[in-house]
């Protein structure tokens, strides 16, 4: 996670998965779904999600 240096409390994290089915159990977690449900309690702006394939 990186928090911009031209845009405080503007943060980007960065992940890299094996597969997608790492991912899809990831994303199942029920952390990260509470997370996700209290998202708009910690941030003042909506979420942002980008996702970006990586060719070697």
């Amino acid at each position: 996670m990186y928090e911009s240096m031209e845009a405080p409390n503007r943060f980007v994290m960065v992940e890299t998965w094996e597969n997608q089915e790492a991912i899809d159990h990831h994303n199942k977690n029920p952390q990260l779904l509470k997370l996700g449900q209290n998202l708009p309690e910690y941030s003042e702006k909506e979420l942002v999600l980008t996702i970006a394939d990586v060719i070697e």
